[in-house]
């Protein structure tokens, strides 16, 4: 099959093409105005809202309350069924998925100071645990850099940070 076509039919083809072409581009540059939204790995995240881990009959909770770009502030409790419990606050912040700080609480009248790790977890917080030193009223962890996360010790989001005990 032999098919000859004019110079005017060619022009017309080649026309076509081309204001098909420009269309195109147009509607991929249009659309690449609009700029991604994706977050970055450095992106802020948001911790504030309430986390409880329940072991047995004890509940603990971290009710993140404030949080400044890192900077965090929280109430935490530890309601410990038939032992001593304490409250206080937790001053610290979140970096590389860790929250640590200092956790200022009462405990049967006395004032303490604990430091304190989490680490993220999906959504959740586990603690951080190791061997501590005691100066004064303070308790810190000898080595951060080597602690052990505990699965049993895990922060899950919750909508309730209340007491369980009045």
């Amino acid at each position: 099959m032999n098919i000859k076509l004019s110079s005017r039919a060619i022009t017309l083809i080649l026309v076509i093409v081309l204001v098909g072409g420009l269309v195109m581009a147009l509607a991929v540059n249009r659309n690449s105005d609009k700029p991604e939204i994706t977050p970055s790995p450095t992106a802020e995240v948001s911790l504030v809202g309430c986390y409880v881990a329940q072991l047995g009959k004890d509940r603990y909770t971290i009710d993140i309350t404030s949080q400044v770009q890192s900077a965090i502030k929280a109430d935490i409790a530890y309601e410990n069924f038939q032992k001593d419990s304490s409250r206080g606050t937790f001053v610290g912040g979140y970096s590389s998925g860790i929250l640590s700080g200092m956790y200022a609480f009462t405990s049967e009248g006395m004032n303490s100071n604990r430091e304190l790790f989490f680490k993220r977890d999906g959504q959740d917080f586990l603690a951080g645990f190791g061997p501590v030193t005691f100066s004064g009223d303070t308790e810190k962890l000898t080595r951060p850099l080597k602690l052990t996360w505990d699965q049993k010790y895990r922060y899950v989001k919750s909508a309730d940070c209340s007491p369980s005990r009045p």
